[in-house]
């Protein structure tokens, strides 16, 4: 994946986009090519992990971009009132690609 700086002319709407994109892009640029293990490694006292942020970032997506502004219901996320942590909850077969696929999914979707 390529990273474009963002434009630093144009209409209000072009340079958020351009913004947007190029935040989406440095996340595959650093998530790309951990390990499982790495990416699920806690390095703080919660239950941050890279992992969890792809997931979260996706579920960040899908909510603003479908829920909000396109008002869509049964939109899926991974936490909920009963567990406002869960897309933070990494289990062993959790993999970094496969987060970063469905991330990309909600990108395109959002897009």
């Amino acid at each position: 994946m390529t990273r474009t700086d963002p434009p630093h002319h144009g209409s209000e709407r072009e340079i958020l986009e351009g913004f947007l994109e190029y935040q989406r892009s440095t996340v595959f640029i650093k998530a790309r090519g951990l390990s499982d293990a790495d990416a699920a490694k806690r390095l703080l006292p919660s239950l941050t992990t890279v992992t969890g942020l792809v997931r979260h970032l996706t579920d960040v997506e899908r909510y603003w971009f479908r829920e909000v502004l396109l008002g869509e219901s049964d939109v899926p996320f991974r936490y909920s009132e009963e567990d406002p942590d869960g897309e933070f909850r990494i289990t062993g077969t959790d993999s970094i690609e496969s987060e970063l696929t469905e991330y990309a999914s909600a990108l395109d979707k959002a897009r």
